[in-house]
């Protein structure tokens, strides 16, 4: 009986090593492709970069072979220099899970959560800036900024996070 079990747990070994051993190559293709840096960024509207007043930027994601179906964006700016008027979610993730803004630290957290998971390039957010003073200044997304993955989990899906450098024409 004892040889019996031992028989029967080396053939499920072989059996376990040879499944892996034959789907080894797309396991690590589908770990290799889910673990891709994704990224937030900045894009700054160039057409209506002179406006005396007013900036308006989109917060952009390229999920890069990942699937989104929320996002959280800290994002940083000079309280001297812009003051955020208004932020607004982008059709691509249009559930406004959250909203914190302080122009007087210069800080806002955004949260939008999306019912269809997002795959392509998309905007995330629509944010309109009150320019202060013509000066030199950043956008930066804070740490905790994060895209959640679509597996049912909300899992953190790795990202990179981009600043921006603006030159303020007032």
């Amino acid at each position: 009986m004892l040889r019996l079990k031992q028989k029967t747990k080396i053939n499920t070994v072989i059996l376990l090593l040879f499944c892996f051993c034959v789907s080894g190559a797309s396991l690590v293709e589908v770990v290799n492709a889910s673990t891709e840096l994704a990224s937030l960024s900045f894009l700054i509207d160039k057409e209506n970069f002179l406006d005396p007043n007013y900036l308006y930027v989109d917060i952009t994601m390229n999920p890069n072979l990942n699937s989104i179906n929320a996002a959280l964006t800290g994002i940083e700016f000079d309280p001297q220099a812009l003051e955020l008027i208004t932020a607004t979610t982008a059709s691509s993730c249009p559930l406004l899970i959250g909203e914190f803004i302080d122009n007087q630290l210069g800080r806002t957290d955004l949260m939008c959560g999306a019912p269809v998971a997002i795959s392509d390039n998309s905007t995330l957010f629509h944010l309109t800036f009150k320019k202060k003073t013509p000066d030199f200044t950043s956008l930066n997304f804070l740490g905790h900024s994060a895209l959640l993955s679509a597996d049912g989990y909300g899992s953190p899906v790795p990202v990179q996070l981009e600043s921006h450098d603006i030159f303020i024409v007032k």
